[in-house]
């Protein structure tokens, strides 16, 4: 049990996160990538060597987990800047319509 510990230590903080994600809102996509990480969790701890067919799940979480934490700052720097006019300090010079 150790052993595998030590060899899926890095999807410790990604995949509970995708999870979450996942729980707070359900596509046909979502499910499937749950179903496939709880079916290589499961192989991939009955055999130590079968650790191999999780990294995609694994990578494929933490690929949701990122994408989903960087979501507000992405829809922030999408959004379209305010532009404000230049007001003139000095008054016009030559003609002035009334």
């Amino acid at each position: 049990m150790v052993i595998f510990l030590l060899s899926v230590w890095n999807a410790c903080i990604p995949c509970p996160l995708a999870i979450i994600f996942i729980a707070r809102k359900l596509t046909n996509e979502k499910i499937f990538l749950l179903i496939y990480f709880i079916t290589t969790l499961y192989f991939s701890a009955s055999m130590i060597r079968l650790t191999i067919i999780m990294a995609p799940a694994i990578a494929a979480l933490g690929g949701l987990a990122i994408v989903e934490l960087l979501r507000p700052f992405i829809d922030i720097s999408a959004q379209q800047p305010l532009i404000r006019r230049r007001h003139r300090l000095s008054p016009r010079v030559g003609k002035v319509s009334v």
